[in-house]
Order: structure tokens, then sequence, then C-alpha cells
């Protein structure tokens, strides 16, 4: 039914436009035509030419004329069609009928575009004919004869590079013929220069046949050599010569196909082809314009149409005069070459289009509908108003636009739209004052009711700043384990908006959950204060938890980083080592984005109790209890990027610190270091390092100090190495020289090493030296130097997914060969075995594999090390629809007996239901490192109660999955057996 409607509406708007359109075709081409006629007039009726020839030129003219008057009718049609519209209040009420501006106009720009196609093929098939014949009957006329076809005074360059000047042409007959044929390929007698003259010639089917001339060549020099006469000499120079001299036809006779063909061939010919753009431009720009009046004057006319049809035409007149005066001023401009040629053509539509297309998107500024509808027309000297789009019940409009008032309202704003039961909206100094009851504003994330808002307009409709009495809002969030919604109910507050969102949100006196609803909700929160910051940070004041409408906590204030971990606010008992306990977290902030709290743990039957603090902020974390300590920071100090972080518990302190300083590289560290050679404890350690170009290369500076602690040998070092490193590339042969010096001080002693390592590589084959000399000693054995000069040659080689590598070594200083290695790798696992040269003893073995399926992986790896066999380790992973697990086991070697198993799974029984293993067992003493067995029941999604089983006691658990409570993840002790990364 919708659908019949709109195309009953689309052919009345149509047949409005089609008489006028008739009448305004028919007036343009009378006045071309008599202009026409008034400037044949006076060469023809001289001649004696009756008036019956007169009007048949007129009428090969007429197509031409055609194309030119129907963008101008059509403009001047849709003036006064929309005039009759407008001032018969027929627009007014296809409005009230629910039909935008837009969709009105519609009709008129279609009309356009048929004009358009219509003119574009009349000009393509029926002008060409037309005009060629009114030339050539025009011609006829003035000179009774054969109309002459002359293309005089130029030159054109021939297909293999010749140069042609032609004096005259008249018919097939050229005189004054000059061909310089630069390579001998017209007359080659030589393979030199030579040039043809004639006094006469013609020119017919790709042949110049020349008459009475001569040959004149040139040697190699540029001396004249020989010169020949002849009295006739024929040359094949092709069609498109021919089409080139003759040039017998204007741009107006050709179509657009035929006038690209003549403008590729003149370029090739080396001909300026500006003149002919221009043409061509010109008439695609011609066709275009019925489309782009109509875009420019459809939404001008809706504007001016109340004016009356009177004004109507005068515009549509003066808009045609203007376009075609803009048109003729662009091609002048381009074809003296100020614009470039496609501007010549398409200046005015670029200029009338755009212009248009803001009219037309711009044409539903104002609208209204339903009792009374009001649109503002034409330019007024108030401010525009700051909606796009007004929909009500009701509407006043006051003081010239100055006031709205309206009922059952429906505001579109640029990034939101407002409805309420009834609104005001003033006009101010600055900007635009909103009043609105039972208001409701939507935005892409946002969703806030009230009873009453105020708030103020910026002149572009930017809502800033609202002042809300009972109002209630929905904010979505990303969540740590779904996506989030919370829901707050305010008796009063203000919110604020950024580029259309909400940004801020603080109210008094409020209810909030991220439960579906807040009747019957799982658990409620009722908060004196209330700050939200929509995806980052929530804090409340004074709050009380209820849970199905009972109070079961109560707090001074709470703060939570949204889809982050947090602080719980709901308390934990359970049962652990020193008997019952229960744990409560009391939450602080010192700002926005600052989140922290101290969590209490009372051990009632010890008379114990462990306080732990909890702190998270934008680039951070800390957490400090009795017996560990975690802290990271991550910030910019003086323009530069710094990082901090560090950890105390029963293995020691680890601490370090990375940063820039004005270029230079601050590193410091403190803690245990298990390196290859040995153990040793930093107390602490610190270097400056810089790198710099030089000479070719990478040059490297660094500068430290540090304490070390190795087994029992204590002092401090300080010193500095430098590095250089260049690299080059010559013919499939790369080339690496690094070069190391350093020198250290320690208690007592001093050390000092040079080190250079070049490398040699061409294709699959690596050649390379360590050389390394070292003078006095270190204290400690981590940081030793001993001198080296040993030689290492690598050949590797591949096939598709699998590649192996051989390295072997000599060492000059104890001469033998060093350890030789072989790694292959493939596509299921890698090997790598190492072992002597002489005699050849295997050292070590080390293989690994994996199996990979859609929803699982398996990998297995051992190795055999001086002739006893390494453990086995066998890790894996299965995802089901709603359940995974993952888990490892450690097997002795031989007699693959079980050492170690390590283990994780999680899963849901239902919707509600849920439950999470983790465990660690040791099987020589048969004991769990690590259990915890929990089991979880949600209510609605955003209230858990979780009961966990683990070594030592039990806990049960309340918290919102909303704001969860920051915890470690489980981690096995034998790091072979870690989880995750398969």
């Amino acid at each position: 039914m919708i659908r019949f409607v709109r195309l009953r509406l689309d052919g009345y708007l149509l047949r409005e436009i089609l008489p006028p359109f008739a009448v305004a075709l028919l007036a343009f081409l009378v006045f071309i035509g008599l202009e026409l006629i008034l400037s044949l007039s006076d060469a023809v009726f001289a001649r004696g030419i009756s008036a019956a020839v007169l009007l048949r030129l007129l009428s090969y003219k007429l197509p031409n004329i055609l194309t030119l008057a129907l963008p101008a009718g059509v403009l001047l049609a849709t003036f006064l069609a929309l005039a009759r519209l407008a001032s018969d209040r027929e627009l007014l009420a296809f409005q009230a009928l629910g039909f935008s501006l837009r969709r009105l106009l519609f009709p008129f720009l279609l009309f356009g575009l048929v004009a358009s196609a219509f003119s574009f093929a009349f000009s393509e098939f029926v002008v060409p004919t037309a005009e060629a014949r009114y030339r050539q009957e025009l011609l006829t006329l003035l000179y009774r004869g054969p109309a002459p076809l002359i293309q005089e005074n130029v030159f054109f360059r021939g297909p293999q590079g010749e140069l042609f000047y032609v004096e005259r042409y008249t018919g097939e007959r050229v005189e004054g013929v000059v061909v310089y044929d630069l390579a001998g390929r017209l007359y080659p007698r030589s393979s030199f220069p030579a040039v043809i003259t004639a006094k006469s010639g013609t020119l017919s089917s790709g042949q110049l046949l020349l008459q009475e001339g001569r040959i004149l060549h040139f040697g190699p020099q540029g001396e004249l050599t020989e010169i020949l006469g002849f009295a006739e000499l024929a040359l094949r120079v092709g069609e498109g010569i021919e089409e080139a001299v003759v040039g017998g036809r204007t741009p107006s006779e050709m179509s657009t196909r035929e006038l690209r063909q003549q403008i590729e061939l003149l370029r090739k010919s080396g001909h300026d082809v500006r003149s002919l753009l221009v043409e061509y431009h010109g008439k695609l720009a011609v066709a275009a314009a019925a489309l782009v009046f109509v875009l420019f004057g459809a939404p001008l006319g809706a504007l001016l149409g109340h004016r009356g049809r009177a004004t109507g035409m005068v515009v549509g007149f003066v808009l045609a005069a203007g376009a075609q005066a803009l048109f003729l001023w662009a091609r002048t401009l381009a074809r003296r070459g100020a614009l470039p040629p496609i501007l010549g053509g398409w200046l005015p539509h670029l200029a009338l289009g755009a212009l248009g297309l803001l009219l037309f998107l711009g044409a539903d500024r104002l609208r209204l509908r339903g009792l009374l509808l009001f649109t503002l027309l034409g330019v007024t000297a108030f401010a525009a108003p700051p909606f796009t789009e007004l929909v009500a019940e009701e509407l006043v409009v006051e003081g010239e636009g100055q006031v709205f008032l309206a009922r059952e309202a429906t505001l579109a704003l640029p990034d939101y739209t407002l409805t309420a039961h009834r609104l005001s909206l003033r006009e101010g100094e600055t900007g635009w004052l909103l009043e609105a009851w039972e208001a409701e504003v939507t935005s892409a994330k946002t969703t806030v009711r009230a009873r009453s808002l105020q708030a103020f307009l910026s002149g572009e409709g930017e809502l800033q700043k609202a002042t809300l009495q009972a109002f209630t809002g929905e904010v979505a969030f990303a969540g740590p384990e779904k996506e989030e919604t919370l829901r707050f109910f305010a008796e009063q507050g203000e919110v604020e908006f950024r580029e259309g969102e909400l940004s801020r949100v603080v109210g008094q006196n409020v209810e909030f959950t991220t439960c579906p609803c807040a009747e019957g909700a799982p658990y409620l929160v009722w908060a004196e204060e209330f700050s939200l910051l929509p995806g980052r940070w929530l804090w409340t004041k004074n709050l009380r938890i209820h849970s199905f409408g009972y109070p079961i906590v109560w707090l001074p204030f709470y703060a939570a980083r949204l889809g982050k971990e947090s602080v719980p606010f709901l308390p934990e008992l359970g049962r652990g080592a020193w008997g019952w306990f229960l744990r409560w977290s009391f939450p602080w902030t010192l700002g926005e984005d600052t989140v922290g709290a101290l969590a209490l743990t009372l051990y009632p039957e010890v008379g114990r109790l462990d306080p732990a603090l909890w702190a998270f902020w934008k680039n951070g974390d800390l957490y400090v209890a009795r017996e560990r300590a975690v802290f990271r920071f991550e910030g910019t100090f003086l323009g530069e990027s710094w990082r901090v972080q560090g950890r105390y518990d029963a293995v020691g302190f680890l601490f370090s610190l990375s940063g820039r300083v004005q270029g230079w590289d601050l590193n410091g560290q403190a803690g245990l270091v298990e390196a290859e050679s040995a153990t040793y404890t930093r107390i602490p350690e610190f270097s400056l390092s810089r790198k710099v170009p030089l000479l070719g290369g990478d040059f490297a500076l660094r500068l430290g100090f540090g304490r070390f602690r190795e087994e029992g040998v204590e002092g401090w070092r300080a010193g500095f190495d430098l590095t250089w490193s260049w690299s080059a590339q010559f013919s499939g042969a790369r080339i690496q020289l690094p070069i190391a010096f350093g020198l250290h001080q320690y208690p007592g002693t001093e050390r000092a090493y040079l080190a250079v390592n070049p490398t040699l590589s061409l294709g699959r084959f690596s050649l390379g030296y360590q050389g390394r000399v070292g003078l006095g000693r270190s204290l400690f054995a981590f940081d030793a130097t001993p001198s080296l000069s040993q030689v290492q040659l690598s050949f590797q080689v591949g096939m598709g997914n699998w590649s192996q590598t051989l390295e072997v070594g000599w060492d000059f200083l104890s001469p033998g060969f060093l350890p030789a290695r072989w790694n292959l790798k493939t596509p299921a696992g890698t090997l790598s075995l190492s072992f002597q040269v002489q005699p050849c003893v295997l050292s070590r073995g080390r293989w690994e594999g994996a199996l990979r399926g859609p929803s699982w992986t398996v990998s297995l790896s051992g190795g055999l090390s001086s002739a006893a066999w390494e453990d086995l380790l066998l890790r894996g992973r299965m995802d089901g629809e709603v359940w995974s697990v993952e888990g490892g086991i450690r097997l002795g070697m031989p007699g693959v007996i079980p050492r170690r198993v390590a283990f994780a799974a999680e899963g849901r029984v239902s919707a509600e239901w849920s439950w999470a293993l983790t465990g660690e067992f040791d099987f020589p003493s048969q004991r769990f490192m690590q259990f915890d067995f929990s089991l979880f029941r949600t209510f609605l999604g955003c209230l858990r109660v979780g009961l966990s089983v683990y070594l030592g006691g039990f806990r049960v658990s309340l918290d919102v999955p909303a704001f969860p409570e920051a915890r470690l993840r489980f981690a096995p002790l034998d790091e072979g057996l870690r989880l995750g990364g398969l």
C-alpha cells in the first residue's frame, strides 16, 4: 500500500513538471532559433536564397539547439512547478502526510536524469549527422560549389616518426609539401635523414602522390651529400595521416567517441589538442547540465516557491543565463591555457553541483508533521535551529523562529535523538536553551530518561551539559567476561556529553545494578552520591548493597574501573589453615582512574588479622601483603616512556627499571639472576647506554655500575663497554663485522677485553670467527671474559616446510673440533643434536613434536644428555562448546614413570551453573602441590555465588561478574608443565 502511494505521488509530481517543461523548452528553442535566423539572414538572403532553404538550414541546426535549450528548460520548469505546488500549499500537505522534502524532490531529480540521458544520446547519434549536413549545405550556398575542406600551415607527425608540412589543401590536392624523413624510412636510399619537397600532390587512400619535387640526402655529420629530382613520387603514409591532414569534420560533427579517437591520433602526431579536449569535455558537460541544474534548482525552488511563479520564472531565467555565461567564460580560459581542459567544461557544473548537493541535503532543515507543521523558508535574520529534524503532534513557533514549543516531540540532533512529552527551545545569545519533560536522550551506546531536563545547546546542536530530575539511564561497557550494561536511577543530577556520547554522570540518591531490571534484581546498590565515567570509572559514597531485597553490606564508599579487575564490594567467608576466616575489602580512591582497597582477613579461632593493600591506576597496580608484594608502573617522564616493576616473596626481591633520558637508555635491576654459567644477585645494577650511527655502522656505548653477590663473593663493578657493528652486501654475499671493547674496575683489580667476530654469508653457507683477548680478571664468574679464537662453518638446506642446519667449528687455542650441532625443523616438530666430531660421540639430543586439530593440541618433548634420558613432557589442550581442559605430565625415562602432572579445566553445566578445577600432583611424594575446585551459581548473569575447595580449607564467595576481584592465574610450580601457549 505504501509503495502504491509513493508511485502515485511520483506520477503526480512528474505530471506537474511536464507542461511547464514543454512551454519552457519551446520558448528557449524559439529564442535561440530567432538568434540563428538573424545571424544567417544577411549572408543567405544576399545570395537570393528562399525562405524554404533557410528553414531547411534551421531544421539541420535544430538538434544542436535542442541540446542547448534542454537544460535551461528543465531548470525553468522545475522552478515553475515547485512554485505552483508551494503557493497552493500542496508541498505543505505532502509533508504533513509524512513525506520529507527530499523525498518530494526525488521525481524532479529523476526527470533531470532522464533529460540528461536523452541529451547525451541525442548529441551522440543525431547531432553529428545534422551538423555535418548543416555545414555542407551552408558552404555550398556560400561558395556555389563543392565545399573546400581546409587545414593549412601545420605540421603533423607520421606513424614512424616522420614530419609532414602542408601549406594548402583543397579537396584531395595538397600544395607546398615538405616531408622530414629523419630515419630514411619513406625513401630508404640510406640510413641517414632525408628531406622531400614537392610543389603539389594528392592524398588518397593512405598514399601521398607527390609531383615535381626533390629529395635531399644528408650524411652522418649533417652535410648535404646528394640532391635528386623527381617528376612523380608515391609514398605510403597510412590512413591516419590522411585523416590528420584532411581534418574534414569539426568537433560539433563528431560523437564523443569519434572526437576522443581524433584527439588520440593528433596527440600521437605531436599536435596541440587543448582546444579539442575543451570541446570533448564541453560535450559531456552539456549532456549532464540538466541533472546538475535540477540538483541545484529543485531545493532552491522549494525554498523560494512560496514567493510565487513570477519569482520562479525570473530566478530560472537568471540562473540559466548565468550558468551559460560561466560556461563560456570557463571554456575561453581553458582554450587560453589558464585552466585545465577538463575544468573548461566542468567548472560551472562543479560549482553548481556542490552548492546544489548542500541545498538538497539540507532541504529538511525543518520538517514537522502532525496537527501543525511549520517550515523555515529562505534566508532569515535569525540563526538556524540547531536540530536537523523536529517531529511533533503540536508545535508553536514564536518570535520569527526563535522560540519552539512542542508536545509529543522528537528532536533529531547531529549525534543523538531527544524525545519528550513537552518541549521548549529558546534561542539565547550564544546558543539555545532546551527544557523538556518526560524526556529521553538516546545515542549509539547510551540511553538517559528524565522527568525533567534542562540543557544548553550550541548553535551546531551540540549538547554539552544537562541538569535532570528523577532520571534513569543505561550505559554499555565491555566487562571482563561479557558485554555489560549498567542501569542507574537517580533523584537528581547532571550529565555531560562529548561528541554525542555520554561522558559523565553525577547523581544523588542513586540506585544502580548490572542486572536486567531493578525490580527483583539479585543485587541492587543504593548510594548517596554517584559519579560515572562510562566505560572507564565508577565512584560511589555511602552505599548499601541489597540482595533479593535484603540488605547485606554497607560501605563508606566504593570505586571500580569498569571492564577491568577491580575491588570486590562483597565479603568472602571460608576455612583455611588457621580455621574459619572472614575477608572484607574496604575501598579507597585518590581520584578518577585510581582505585584501591584495604583487604582484611580475620581468623577468629587463632586471633590473627592479615591485612593486604590493593591499588590500581591507569598505568600500573600495586599489591602488598604480609609475605608478598607486587608493583608495576608505566608512564611518561620528560617526554619519554618509563617502566618500573618489582616483586617480593619467599624467593626474594626482584626489581627492574627502564626508560630514556635525552636519548640515553637507563636500566636498573635488582634481585636473583639465573644465568647459564652461574647464579648471582644484583644489589642493584644500573646502566646508561646509547646508540648512534658511525662510519657506516652502528656504534653503542654502555656505562654501568652495580653491586653483586655470587657464591659468597660480594663486590662492586664499574666500567664501560663499546661496540661497533658494520655490514655490507656484495653480489649475493653478506659481510658482518662486530667489534667490542670493554674496561671494568673491581675492588683491587680490573679487567679489559677486545672482541672481533666477523661473519661471511654466501647463500646457504655461513663462515664466522670469534676472537677475544682478555686482560686482567673479574671477581665474578658470570661476567668472565676468557680469550677465544674459534671459527665456525654452518650449512643450511630446506625444502618446502622442512629445513636443516649443520654447524661445525674449530678452536685454535686448544686445538680441536668444537661440539657440532645439527638441527631439523618440520611442520610436526624439531630435532636438535649436539655431538663431538672426533671421536664422533653424541653429547645431547633434544626433540619436540606437536599435533593440532580443530579444537585440540598435543605436544611431546624429550631428550638425551650424557647417555642419560631426559624427562618426557606431554602437554595438551582441548576445547568443547561449554568446556575446556588443558594440562601436562612429566614422565621419567627410561620406564615412562610419572613424576608430576598439572591440569586446569572449566565449563558450564547450564546458563546458571559453572565450575572450575585446577591442580598439580607430585607422584614421588604422593601429594597435591596445588588444588582448587570451585562451583558457581549465577543469578540472571549479574550475581555469582561460589564455593571453592582448596588445600587446607574452603571459601564461600559472593561477587558481581561486572566488578571482579583481581586474582592470580593458576601456574604450575613445574615450569616445564606451564599451561597455555601450545
